[in-house]
């Protein structure tokens, strides 16, 4: 018995004991950002998988191929052989028209290197989730 007490309460300690468990918690600047992506983008963006408003969902966009994620992009962004990583968010945050020509984002860049860096920490952390 004092054994499986000793196994329980290691699993519970290791956050295994097939319970919900929170997410990791934010850094300051991922909170920033995600005041950032609440203010600037939340009426158009979810963070959600499938979560499409009238923009797509950005949930885990580090490492996806630009016009993947089933939402209904312009050719520009489908064609444009993007792949997201921090710097190409940083370099589109900045001037969207310049990094996609023609796409159909109504956003016309954000020119704060602090601020585009928190929102891009606040992307970064997100995981593409079921909504």
């Amino acid at each position: 018995m004092r054994r499986r007490l000793l196994t329980i309460a290691m699993l519970a300690a290791a956050g295994s004991c097939g319970g919900e468990h929170s997410p990791a918690p934010l850094s300051p600047a991922a909170q920033r950002g995600e005041a950032l992506f609440r203010a600037h983008c939340a009426a158009c963006h979810s963070i959600e998988d499938g979560g499409n408003i009238s923009a797509p969902a950005l949930g885990g966009i580090v490492g996806r191929p630009a016009g993947s994620s089933g939402f209904a992009y312009s050719a520009a962004m489908r064609n444009s052989g993007i792949i997201w990583t921090r710097e190409k968010l940083d370099r589109y945050l900045a001037a969207p028209r310049e990094v996609v020509p023609d796409n159909e984002m109504a956003f016309f860049g954000m020119a704060d290197p602090a601020m585009r860096s928190d929102l891009v920490e606040y992307l970064a952390s997100t995981r593409a989730t079921e909504p």
